[in-house]
C-alpha cells in the first residue's frame, strides 16, 4: 500500500491554486467534498519526498484567531492534529483550554493528485477531566473500532510514579488513574511520542523506554506495561533536546511490529569507530517481553557504497533519522542538506533521494527528524485513485512499493542480521496491574508548552518574543 512521509507542521492555510484544483476535479469516496477543504495536500509524492497539508478557514476552531502553524499529532486510518489560537501555534499553548484544540482529518477525498479531508473538531474536555499537558503524550487508535484518544500524563511523586490515562471514546472523555509500573529513578519522565500497536497505545520517552495500555481492554483489564529500551540504551539523564535526530520508535507490517531505531555514534572523537544505526523489534515470549535485533550496520559501509557516491552527498558526516518506511522496516529514511534519502540498510545501499522543504515555523530551522516528520500509509481508496495518476504516483515507485511489501512480510533476514519471530506482540499484554480508579474531579495541572520541555514563565502574564512566541525556560 501507497505510503507518504507527511510533514507534521501544516500550513496555516492552502493557496488559492490549491483549491481551484479540487473544486475543478472530485472525485467522491466518504461523502460529498465542500466547496472549500478544510484540509488540501500540496500534490501527493512519495517518498523520499515530503507531502504537505495545508489548512484552509474552516479547519481551525476559530477562524479569526487562525494558528499559523498546526501539528499533527498522530497518523492512522485518521489523522489527529493540534491547533492551538493565535499568537501561539500548534506546538505551544496557554492554560486557557479555549486556546487549545484537538481536530480529526477524516473523509478523505483526491482530486488530481491531491487530497482533501474535513475537519472534525474533538469536544472540549469536561471540567472533572485534566487539561491537554503535552501533545506528545497523545495518542491516537483509529486502526480498528472504537477510535479512542488518549493522553497519558505521567507524574513523579516522591520516590515513584503516578500515571493518569485521560481518554476520549464514544463521545465522551474520561479520566482514571493508574498504576504506574515505571521504575523509581531520579529523572522525569517526559513524552516523546507515541504509536498504535493493534488496540494499543505505546507512550515512550526516548531517553528510557515505553508505556503500553491496549485501549481496547474493557475497564477491569486497563494497565499499563513498561517496556525500558534494549539494553545499554538508557540515559540515566534528561534526553537532549535533539534526541529525535538520534532514535525513533514507530511501527511497521500494518501496524503489528513495533520497532527501536538508534544512530550510535561513538563517544570520543578519533578513536576509529564509525557511526552505527541498529534497529530492534518488540516481542513477547514465554518468560516475557525482549528486544531483538533485526540489524545493525556501520555508516561506513554505506558511505563506502556507489550508491551513496551518487547522491554527492558528503561522507563522515551523521545525518539526522527521519523515518522508516512502514512497508519495509529495512528502508530506513535519513536527512542531510535538505535532502531526504532512503537506505536499504541491511544492504548498505541508498533506495532514492529527494530534496525537501519543511514549513518553517518561527525560531531556528528544524531538523527533518520524526518530531517534524509521520509516516502516514494512504487509505484504500485513496490510494486506488492516486495509483492512477501518473503525476502523483510515478508507476516505478508503485512497483518498488510492491517489492518492499512483499520483502517485509517474508520470514528471511540477510545472513548477519536475526530471523523474525512470527508471534504478534499485545502491547497490552502481559502482568496485569492493579486496576485503576476514576475521579470526578481534578485540578488542572501546570500548563506546559512545547512537548513538555519548556515552560511559560508567567502564567498569569505571558512575555513574548519577536513573532508572538511565548517566552519560556528550560527544564
Amino acid at each position: 500500500m501507497p505510503w507518504v512521509i507527511l510533514g507534521r507542521v501544516l500550513r496555516g492555510e492552502p493557496g488559492p491554486d490549491a483549491v481551484d484544483a479540487v473544486n475543478a476535479v472530485a472525485l467522491d469516496l466518504n461523502a460529498e467534498p465542500p466547496d472549500e477543504p478544510d484540509f488540501i495536500t500540496a500534490p501527493v509524492v512519495l517518498p523520499a519526498r515530503v507531502t504537505i497539508l495545508a489548512a484552509g478557514r474552516g479547519a481551525h476552531p476559530d477562524a479569526n484567531r487562525p494558528d499559523r502553524f498546526p501539528y499533527i499529532i498522530a497518523a492512522g486510518r485518521f489523522l489527529l492534529a493540534h491547533f492551538a489560537v493565535e499568537p501561539f501555534f500548534g506546538t505551544s499553548f496557554g492554560n486557557d483550554p479555549q486556546n487549545t484544540r484537538l481536530v480529526l482529518l477524516r473523509h478523505f477525498h483526491t482530486a488530481q493528485g491531491q487530497i482533501t479531508a474535513a475537519a472534525e473538531e474533538v469536544p472540549d474536555r469536561p471540567v472533572h477531566v485534566p487539561g491537554l499537558r503535552n501533545i506528545a503524550g497523545v495518542g491516537l487508535v483509529s486502526t480498528a473500532e472504537p477510535t479512542v484518544i488518549a493522553e497519558l500524563q505521567v507524574d513523579h511523586a516522591g520516590d515513584h510514579f503516578a500515571a493518569t490515562l485521560v481518554r476520549f471514546q464514544d463521545g465522551r472523555w474520561s479520566r482514571r488513574d493508574m498504576e504506574c509500573p515505571l521504575p523509581a529513578a531520579n529523572q522525569e519522565w517526559v513524552p516523546h511520542g507515541a504509536v498504535c500497536v493493534n488496540s494499543s497505545v505505546c507512550w515512550f520517552d526516548l531517553s528510557w523506554g515505553m508505556l503500553s495500555c491496549d485501549l481496547h481492554n474493557t475497564e477491569e483489564e486497563l494497565f499499563l506495561n513498561y517496556h525500558p529500551l534494549p539494553d545499554g540504551h538508557i540515559l540515566n539523564e534528561v534526553a537532549p533536546p535533539d534526541i529525535h535526530n538520534r532514535r525513533c520508535i514507530t511501527v511497521t507490517r500494518n501496524d503489528t511490529r513495533l520497532r527501536y531505531v538508534e544512530i550510535a555514534i561513538p563517544a570520543a572523537a578519533g578513536e576509529g569507530e564509525p557511526p552505527t544505526v541498529t534497529m530492534w523489534t518488540r516481542f513477547i515470549r514465554e518468560d516475557g517481553w525482549e528486544w531483538v535485533m533485526n540489524y545493525t550496520m556501520s555508516f561506513e559501509r554505506i558511505w563506502d557504497d556507489d550508491s551513496y557516491a551518487a547522491t554527492g552527498l558528503p561522507r563522515d558526516v551523521v545525518p539526522v533519522l527521519a523515518a522508516v518506511s512502514p512497508a519495509n522496516h529495512h528502508v530506513v529514511y535519513f536527512a542531510l542538506e535538505q535532502n531526504i534519502f532512503g537506505v536499504d540498510v541491511p544492504m548498505h545501499r541508498v533506495e532514492h533521494i529527494a530534496a525537501y522543504d519543511l514549513v518553517n515555523m518561527p525560531g531556528p530551522p528544524r531538523p527533518a527528524s520524526s518530531r517534524y516528520l509521520i509516516a502516514w500509509k494512504l487509505q484504500e481508496e485513496v490510494d486506488e485513485v492516486l495509483g492512477n495518476n501518473a503525476l502523483a504516483v510515478p508507476g516505478q515507485l508503485l512497483s518498488l512499493i510492491a517489492e518492499e511489501e512483499a520483502q517485509d512480510q517474508s520470514d528471511s533476514e540477510p545472513s548477519d542480521g536475526v530471523i523474525e519471530d512470527q508471534v504478534v506482540p499485545d502491547m497490552g499484554g502481559g502482568q496485569q496491574q492493579p486496576a485503576g480508579i476514576f475521579y470526578d474531579f481534578q485540578v488542572p495541572n501546570e500548563m506546559k508548552v512545547l512537548f513538555n520541555q519548556e515552560r511559560v514563565q508567567d502564567r498569569a502574564t505571558l512575555d513574548f518574543h519577536q513573532g508572538g512566541e511565548p517566552m519560556v525556560w528550560r527544564t
